[in-house]
């Protein structure tokens, strides 16, 4: 943010004083969301059918392979969209790696002593602009892990096979019901819907 600040009322110079914990907040949350996805792809490279099946005669065999199958797939298809959202998730990363860079060194240029050249009516409006900051940030960071579906759980289930995380554990059960059970952020069909951890 800018500010104009009078010297000796003959020039004005420019005085830029970024919000530092705008910044640790941005690094701190692309880590956590980095985190989150790399945790969820774990999860999905570890879900093996590994228990032993009963008999069935050949038609419900069939049906099992091909309904593992449907579901390997699913999981593959839904790995590739957690794999394409890390790779995007990477990209925003460093491009917010950038704007931090380039805020810290702002940074460097607004020093205390700028600080302690403005009058008191500044530094009122300096804190009232960081105290609205502080809102918006604390909104954010509560509108992130909010469900889209009832917007007062967490999020923490993972729509199949589109592999977007958008609903709770209450409204996990009311998509899977619905007679057209759609993903509320694609549209795209829901065959089933999982806990993720992160």
């Amino acid at each position: 943010k800018m500010l104009s600040c009078h010297q000796n009322n003959e020039t004005d110079d420019l005085v830029s004083i970024p919000d530092s914990l705008e910044i640790e907040y941005l690094d701190k949350h692309t880590k956590n969301k980095n985190k989150r996805t790399r945790e969820t792809l774990q999860d999905i490279d570890e879900i093996t059918p590994a228990k032993k099946k009963p008999k069935l005669s050949n038609s419900n065999q069939d049906f099992v392979q091909d309904l593992e199958a449907n579901r390997i797939e699913q999981y593959q298809r839904m790995n590739e969209i957690l794999a394409e959202q890390r790779n995007q998730y990477k990209s925003e990363n460093e491009v917010l790696r950038l704007e931090i860079s380039k805020l810290e060194h702002l940074r460097d240029f607004a020093d205390d002593q700028n600080l302690a050249d403005l009058d008191e009516e500044k530094l009122d409006e300096l804190e009232l602009k960081l105290r609205n900051k502080m809102k918006l940030i604390q909104k954010a960071k509560e509108k992130i892990n909010e469900c889209i579906v009832c917007n007062d759980g967490a999020k923490n289930h993972v729509v199949i096979p589109c592999g977007h995380i958008c609903c709770c554990v209450n409204c996990k059960e009311t998509l899977l019901q619905e007679d057209n059970n759609a993903c509320p952020i694609c549209l795209g069909q829901i065959t089933d819907i999982i806990r993720v951890y992160g």
